[in-house]
């Protein structure tokens, strides 16, 4: 509109003329017009670029930070559960530190006190393991899956037998001749001089018939393994 005018005002055409001139000229102008107005858009763009990085570089720091304030949040709740836990059933615990793992699994703690050879190792409520040896700053464990393992259990039905580790399989052996059970039936420990009672040691998979043995065995599957598991402690007085 104003080079319009301009150019009217500069050949002193009669508004008429001026009115044409306007009408023939305006089609071509208007693109131009048009163009103009997306290339000032554009340029703001790029100059509000370095802005709109640094609030979205902002935002995925602060989204970082959440993450980490709740993964921590979560860990003092579980840290207070387990807590919870230790305290209802009154054990005198002494937390450890899985270093090795091998044919006996290797932990370590800040405090000796008090732990000895056939203590349990604990994740949770599920019994992993019971110490061999202590030579501070080393505890040797043997884990559930070794030969050497042996304990007192019992099915949730009350049938009892022995934990033991063969043929690459735990089973639990010298159950009486009528045990029944359903699958998945709960196995617990028996409680002994070291071990309190109710530790969770797995679940029964299958009962394994042997018409020649007056005993029944059946196989099971390990609730936890030291290899999965975490937030280890040893049971120091039951």
């Amino acid at each position: 509109m104003s080079i319009l005018l301009t150019v009217g005002s500069f050949l002193n055409l009669i508004p008429p003329l001026n009115s044409l001139l306007f009408s023939l000229l305006s089609p071509l102008l208007q693109p131009l017009a048009a163009a103009k107005s997306g290339q000032t858009r554009l340029s703001h763009f790029i100059v509000s670029l370095p802005t709109v990085y640094g609030e979205n570089t902002k935002l995925k720091n602060e989204n970082a930070l959440l993450r980490i304030k709740v993964g921590q949040l979560n860990q003092a709740l579980n840290n207070q559960v387990l807590v919870a836990s230790l305290s209802r059933n009154r054990w005198q615990v002494q937390p450890v530190q899985l270093v090795g793992l091998g044919n006996l699994v290797i932990f370590t703690s800040q405090d000796f006190i008090g732990i000895g050879p056939g203590q349990p190792v604990v994740s949770g409520s599920s019994l992993v393991g019971l110490v061999k040896e202590v030579q501070a700053p080393i505890i040797k464990v043997i884990p559930l899956n070794h030969q050497e393992i042996k304990l007192a259990v019992a099915l949730e039905t009350g049938a009892q037998g022995d934990y033991v580790y063969k043929a690459s399989q735990p089973y639990i052996i010298n159950l009486p001749s009528d045990t029944a059970f359903n699958s998945k039936t709960t196995v617990f420990t028996l409680p002994t001089q070291h071990i309190p009672e109710n530790l969770v040691v797995g679940q029964i998979e299958k009962i394994v018939s042997d018409q020649t043995n007056p005993t029944k065995e059946a196989t099971l599957t390990l609730d936890q393994e030291i290899t999965s598991a975490t937030n280890f402690f040893i049971i120091t007085k039951p």
